[in-house]
């Protein structure tokens, strides 16, 4: 057999033409907890002529999905017992987390044959807990990612006084990555706390670790203090979630001051009458926020109620015919609607186009209300409020990124980045795309939504719920979407806007709500009751609640409408198709907003598949 191997190795040596004579690794472990390593390559570079070799550590354990800095410090290179010029760089690797590389030699000069390396460098986190007696070092003495072959190997292992052969457990492992195959009878001890072990004909890529259980308290240091979370990632794990709630409750303080409205607002008695001296239209901008298509069909009902068209709807005839009552009382939008139906004197309007009319009437209307109800422009006003809320955020988001990334390494906090803003983007897209009714954006920011949520996946893959919460995944799940609710409900009112839109919102409510009796009483005070408030009840998406009543308790048509009342719902329909062309147009007006509308790795380099630090590779350059 050992023939056979020394053929093979000849081989290989042929084949590769550089190859490791000699491979010794002295780990000296102290009573504070690190280790020392010293590292003698006796490395052959056959006929090849090179600058030298380079030394690859990955500088990271992980333990329960934590990655762990092994604290590598104190570096000391040597080549052929003499100082010789070396760079030390890093970088990170999606298989080992962050690598450090020892590049040892001149790029002005070229070397031959064998020579002798020797690295030494400390550890200072390395122990960690292995259960309530023990804690463990596992260390990767022969790492996975030499890629020529090893002839001989020579390990020494020394340790504090306060261990010794008697109160230890050793598993030596040898193989490619994840083996658990061990080596049992190679160990010799020199004295108490003095062992080693040698090995032979190590193939390209096959690796050695020790893992040495020691009993706890006998050192200075243990497995806990290596696993200890810095300051930071104690505050953040016990805070995170009060720091989220104080921040959601600043949003609506901030959203408040700037003028927040909707699901906010203050208590407010019931209104039995619309608002004086203003019109639906106006009502839809100050109750809604922003210009809608579908508020133009109560402003034709307001000009029936009020005498001045009639509403023809039977099965047979669907028209609207203007009357000659005089118009100068009338608003100056009101106006323009009616000259939008009826131009160049016409009298009859029948749903065909009025769709290039509609976006200056919502510019008329837009000027009015303006200067009547609201103290800044409504989209100037969100601007603010989305500028300070995401300020806020991004420092949160940087420290919760940062936390991620010395608990869980780069790999986490980058993936976690991602998902968050292409999450982001593609949200922001499926709202675009229903806004302009583009099917096809839709479809795709579903698909897209669905596509990097599945990210998670790799954040989450046997990985505690404790890991999420403590990833930017829970903040920005929770404020962003926050955020966006609070800017949809934005309105900056002056006071005479504010007492208009508590005294709407107390309209609806008792459209809502309204019973048989108080009905009755008021239609005694006013006979033309339930048609004066049908607009409205319209504006508020409670038309069909509020005919149900109509015909329950007047049971008699409007004299300015010909046709059943249940059917008023498919002239609105009819008439919004009429205006749908250029509802992507009118996300361009005054006032316009995006709210919705009233429609409803563990480390590399070791033999031994339970991971552990040291390891790595090299070569030659």
């Amino acid at each position: 057999m050992p023939k056979l191997l020394l053929f093979y190795l000849v081989i290989l040596n042929a084949l590769f033409g550089e190859s490791i004579e000699y491979y010794s690794v002295e780990l000296s472990l102290d009573n504070m907890g690190e280790i020392r390593v010293v590292e003698d390559i006796k490395y052959n570079f056959g006929s090849h002529q090179k600058h030298g070799i380079f030394r690859d550590i990955p500088t990271n354990i992980k333990y329960q999905n934590r990655v762990i800095d092994i604290g590598l410090y104190d570096s000391i290179i040597k080549l052929d017992n003499r100082d010789v010029e070396w760079i030390e760089s890093q970088w990170d690797s999606i298989y080992g987390g962050v690598i450090k590389r020892f590049k040892i030699g001149s790029k002005d000069k070229l070397i031959t044959k064998r020579h002798n390396y020797n690295i030494a460098y400390s550890i200072s986190n390395i122990l960690l807990p292995y259960d309530n007696k023990y804690d463990t070092l596992r260390w990767n003495l022969i790492g996975t990612k030499w890629k020529i072959p090893i002839e001989r190997v020579k390990v020494n292992i020394k340790l504090p006084k306060s261990l010794n052969h008697n109160n230890i457990k050793i598993k030596i492992f040898r193989g490619g990555y994840g083996s658990t195959r061990e080596v049992d009878d190679s160990i010799e001890w020199i004295d108490t706390n003095h062992f080693s072990f040698f090995l032979h004909s190590f193939e390209p890529y096959e690796g050695l670790t020790i893992e040495i259980l020691l009993p706890l308290g006998v050192l200075k240091s243990s497995g806990k203090d290596t696993i200890r979370d810095p300051f930071i990632v104690r505050f953040w794990r016990y805070f995170e979630i009060p720091i989220i709630i104080l921040f959601l409750i600043y949003l609506i303080i901030e959203a408040k001051k700037v003028g927040l409205r909707g699901y906010f607002h203050h208590s407010y008695p019931p209104f039995y009458s619309p608002p004086i001296d203003i019109t639906t239209l106006q009502a839809g901008v100050i109750f809604y926020g922003k210009n809608r298509n579908q508020d133009i069909f109560p402003a034709i009902l307001e000009l029936g109620v009020n005498g001045y068209i009639d509403i023809i709807n039977s099965n047979y005839k669907k028209y609207i015919q203007k009357n000659s009552k005089n118009i100068d009382t009338l608003s100056s939008e009101q106006k323009y609607l009616l000259k939008s139906l009826f131009p160049k004197d016409k009298t009859i309007y029948k749903f065909t186009s009025i769709s290039t009319k509609v976006t200056p009437l919502h510019n008329k209307t837009n000027r009015i209300t303006y200067k009547k109800a609201f103290k800044e422009k409504i989209k100037e006003a969100k601007n603010r409020f989305i500028l300070k809320s995401i300020s806020i955020f991004t420092v949160l988001f940087i420290v919760s990124d940062y936390i991620t990334y010395l608990l869980y390494g780069e790999d986490t906090a980058t993936i976690s980045v991602v998902w968050v803003v292409t999450l982001s983007i593609s949200i922001y897209a499926l709202i675009s795309s229903i806004q302009s009714r583009m099917w096809l954006g839709i479809i795709f920011s579903i698909f897209a939504i669905f596509s990097f949520g599945g990210m998670i996946s790799l954040i989450l893959e046997d990985i505690s719920f404790q890991k999420f919460i403590m990833t930017p995944i829970l903040l920005s799940s929770t404020t962003i979407p926050f955020i966006l609710f609070l800017r949809a409900y934005i309105h900056p009112l002056n006071n005479y806007g504010e007492d208009i839109y508590y005294h709407l919102l107390g309209l609806k409510k008792f459209i809502k709500k309204a019973d048989t009796n108080r009905l009755k009483e008021l239609l005694l005070q006013n006979p033309n009751y339930m048609e004066d408030i049908l607009p409205y009840a319209i504006l508020f998406g409670l038309n069909k609640h509020w005919i149900k009543l109509n015909s329950e308790i007047v049971k008699s048509k409007y004299s300015w409408y010909d046709g059943e009342l249940d059917n008023l719902s498919l002239i609105s329909t009819q008439l919004y198709i009429q205006t749908k062309p250029i509802i992507s147009s009118s996300s361009g007006s005054l006032f316009y907003s995006s709210s919705s509308s009233s429609y409803s790795s563990s480390s590399s380099g070791g033999s031994y598949s339970g991971g552990g630090g040291g390891g790595g590779g090299g070569g030659s350059w």
